[in-house]
This record gives C-alpha cells, sequence and structure tokens, in this order.
C-alpha cells in the first residue's frame, strides 16, 4: 500500500480522485478524509469538483490548463461558445468563465480556479466539429472548431441573426475570420445541427459568405 506523499508524487496526471485515496491507503476512512482536508489548507490539494483534485505544488509545478479542466470535471462535454471563439480569435474578449456544452444537465462549477459553466445540448452530431487536443505540456481536452462554437452559442443565447452585418455588430466576429477556416464545418452544421432555429441563421450565413469567396 502507498503512503499519502506516494499517491501525490507518483501520480501520473496532476490530479487525484478521491477514489485513488480510498484504495491505495490503508487506513480508515475518517484518517483517509483528515489527510485530504490538511492537504487543502495547505494547498498540496486544490479542490476542482466533489472527488477530483488538483495536485498543488511542491508535487506539480505546471499551471492547470482550464480546458483540461473543464472537460474532466464534467463527463461528456467540450469546451465551446465563448471560450472556443476567444481560443480560434474570433472573438476580441477574453472568456472570463469557461464554457462548454455537454449531454448531461446544464450545470456550473466554482472553485479556486474560476467558474465553469456546462451547457446541455442535444447528442445529435455531439462530438461533429470537436478537435481533441494535446500538447507539449501533457494536456488533454476536447474543444470546438469555430463554427461548432459559434453554432452552439447561438443555441445557448437563442438569439436568431438574420445576417452576417448582426453577426459582425454583435459579436464582433470579422468576417475574414470566417473565412480563414473555410465553410466545411458550416455546410454540415448547417444541415445536421440539432436545433432548426440554429440550422436557419446559419443557412443564411453560408449564401453571404458563399457570395464572399
Amino acid at each position: 500500500m502507498k503512503s499519502f506523499e506516494e499517491l501525490l508524487l507518483k501520480s501520473k496526471t496532476h490530479y487525484l480522485w478521491m477514489r485513488d485515496i480510498e484504495s491505495n491507503l490503508p487506513d480508515s476512512q475518517s484518517a483517509k478524509y483528515g489527510l485530504v482536508h490538511r492537504a487543502l489548507e495547505k494547498q498540496t490539494l486544490i479542490r476542482l469538483t466533489k472527488g477530483i483534485y488538483l495536485i498543488g505544488q511542491p508535487y506539480k509545478q505546471r499551471a492547470p490548463d482550464l480546458f483540461e479542466v473543464s472537460c474532466l470535471m464534467y463527463p461528456f462535454s467540450y469546451v465551446s461558445m465563448q471560450s472556443s471563439l476567444s481560443y480560434w480569435n474570433w472573438i476580441p474578449e477574453r472568456a472570463y468563465t469557461t464554457t462548454s456544452v455537454t449531454t448531461n444537465r446544464s450545470h456550473t462549477i466554482e472553485n479556486a480556479l474560476g467558474k465553469f459553466t456546462y451547457f446541455k445540448t442535444p447528442k445529435i452530431n455531439f462530438f461533429y466539429g470537436v478537435n481533441h487536443m494535446d500538447s507539449s505540456s501533457e494536456t488533454s481536452y476536447l474543444l470546438a472548431r469555430p463554427w461548432k462554437a459559434f453554432a452552439d452559442l447561438i443555441d445557448w443565447s437563442a438569439k436568431a441573426y438574420k445576417n452576417l452585418e448582426d453577426v459582425e455588430e454583435d459579436l464582433r466576429i470579422e468576417k475574414e475570420s470566417m473565412l480563414e477556416h473555410g465553410l466545411q464545418d458550416l455546410r454540415f452544421l448547417s444541415e445536421n445541427y440539432s436545433k432548426g432555429r440554429v440550422r436557419v441563421v446559419l443557412k443564411n450565413l453560408l449564401k453571404e459568405l458563399v457570395q464572399c469567396l
């Protein structure tokens, strides 16, 4: 059986689950919770959500990736809407809340790292337009490509943009940015996104953007 410090030192990820503590330590249940409580006070563990902790210094040095944390905390979700559009430089504003969509119920999680919101959407074509992102810093998460993030944002905000000008004025997304990423995803989503209201908006944009090519 491992010691609590060994669990922190030898973890292959930057995260620790309560189930790992329960299955690897010989202590009583109350003693295990005591270890977690003291680690939280010292910030060698940082609580993300129920049963999931971020391993802090001195055991892990890398700053957490908020997109990775978002996907980790809530299964069957991917980063989308404002967070994704900001990542792809479609909108100028930095997204201070990490926004995601999910097939589970809508949910909000707040912890020491920030605020994470999850918007429920149907399962139809849920993962279309979503990339699995890996980086040199060992982070891994699911991120919507720009057009999928835009479609999800229309769905969430319930806005019915009539034309390209409406989008440019409200979201400050430039036409050039839209064309840089191509129209393949837009074409697919305009025919296959789960909500008819969203499809109408996307079809109108597609007609205008095709004329700009």
